[in-house]
């Protein structure tokens, strides 16, 4: 009966780990800088993931965005607009890419800035 049971504990612990999706490890912190209207290119490195906590500008009318490779927007990461409200984090998956780009008010001055925690992933 002991044997048994045994065998049905280590069923289910296999299981459980075979199952399992890792865990992540503090890797870095990033900080992308959009200057003007010239997107800034990214992939996420391979075993990696990115966290996106906040994003800012320095001009009174601006908005950055992130697209993915296809040019597509994904988010916005900061808006001007008081009325506007940005949901923080984003995570992004291994390998994914795109760029993030701002708008508005930007020909020269102050720059925007992009605040990632990398994590490794860890199996």
């Amino acid at each position: 009966m002991k044997k048994v049971f045994a065998a049905i504990v280590c069923i289910i612990a296999f299981s459980a780990i075979s199952f399992a999706q890792g865990n992540l490890q503090f890797n870095q912190v990033i900080v992308i800088t959009l200057d003007g209207q010239t997107p800034q290119s990214f992939t996420v490195p391979a075993g990696k993931v990115w966290k996106i906590e906040s994003a800012s500008s320095g001009y009174y009318s601006s908005t950055v965005y992130m697209r993915d490779g296809a040019g597509e927007f994904l988010a916005t990461l900061y808006s001007s607009n008081v009325g506007y409200r940005v949901n923080y984090p984003y995570w992004l998956p291994s390998n994914f890419s795109g760029d993030f780009i701002r708008y508005g008010n930007v020909s020269s001055g102050p720059k925007s800035t992009i605040s990632i925690l990398e994590f490794n992933v860890i199996p």
